[in-house]
């Protein structure tokens, strides 16, 4: 089953349940389209006309937790959902990374998106993240050269603790749909 959401000026919106991370929608018009992405309206793959896009996504911004509710509806509804990410077209990197709390960081991209990771999970898993137990140590993370990379002991090759900016976005982007739909759930009247 492939809902489509919504004709928006002759684009045809579509959700594909079992599609890949991160979180977006497929617009087609003719024999165009584009994969869109549902936190930030950026073009991951594909091209609209121009007109056509803007009209996305000024459509986009208008709706995008309502939006958010389908995407992640329909994917619960389906088992066996495809959780790789995807070979995007533009490479994001980190343009700055702080202790919010221990043990979260703010994570900021170079295109302005934010939001938070909590390492909480990672640090109770074993010897790799134990170093981060120690929040003084936590808080030595730092920002890798050229922001492809981010993490602790960065400069000391074979002792460093890294994550790549591809990862840490599909978190955050996933976050962030998660956040929208629930506003979406609790500000819908009760008669839908």
């Amino acid at each position: 089953m492939t809902p489509t959401i919504a004709l928006v000026s002759g684009v045809w919106i579509v959700i594909h349940p079992k599609d890949h991370l991160p979180p977006h929608l497929h617009a087609k018009f003719a024999k165009r389209g584009a994969m869109i992405s549902i936190v930030t309206g950026d073009v991951l793959e594909g091209a609209l006309p121009r007109e056509k896009l803007r009209a996305v996504n000024e459509w986009l911004a208008a709706h995008r937790e309502e939006v958010a509710h389908v995407w992640q509806d329909s994917r619960a509804a389906l088992p066996g959902r495809h959780d790789r990410g995807m070979n995007r077209g533009r490479t994001y990197r980190i343009k700055s990374v702080e202790v919010v709390r221990y043990p979260v960081l703010g994570v900021t991209f170079d295109d302005g998106l934010s939001g938070e990771y909590d390492f909480s999970d990672l640090i109770s898993r074993g010897p790799v993240f134990a170093p981060l137990k120690d929040e003084a140590y936590f808080r030595t993370v730092a920002v890798g050269e050229y922001g492809h990379t981010f993490g602790w002991n960065l400069d000391d090759l074979g002792n460093e603790i890294d994550f790549c900016p591809d990862s840490t976005r599909i978190l955050i982007e996933t976050q962030k749909i998660e956040e929208l739909a629930k506003r979406h759930r609790r500000n819908r009247p009760a008669t839908e």
